[in-house]
């Protein structure tokens, strides 16, 4: 096997080994508030992500099932609001 397949396998076990670790340094809590932030805020990445990727090349998908552009940006814009909502909150940090 050569080091390029057999990275994402040992970048697998890393993180295990980490996700395994921190409930335990970390009260059940605060890490289920801090993953849930850090879930908003990936997802914000990826609608935004898929927003840009639309605009930049509208006819990719034809293949596809077509949704309107700015779907992915309301998505993107509900989470920050959520994610903003939960800081506000004190519900992640």
């Amino acid at each position: 096997m050569s080091d390029f397949s057999i990275l994402p396998l040992r970048a697998t076990i890393v993180i295990t080994a980490i996700m395994l670790l921190l409930p335990l340094l970390f009260p059940l809590i605060t890490f289920a508030k801090v993953t849930s932030g850090i879930m908003l805020f990936v997802f914000t990445l990826i609608h935004f992500s898929l927003w840009k990727i639309k605009q930049s090349n509208p006819d990719l998908d034809a293949d596809a099932i077509r949704l309107p552009h700015w779907l992915p940006l309301l998505g993107s814009i509900g989470c920050v609001l959520a994610l903003g909502f939960q800081i506000l909150q004190g519900l992640v940090f």
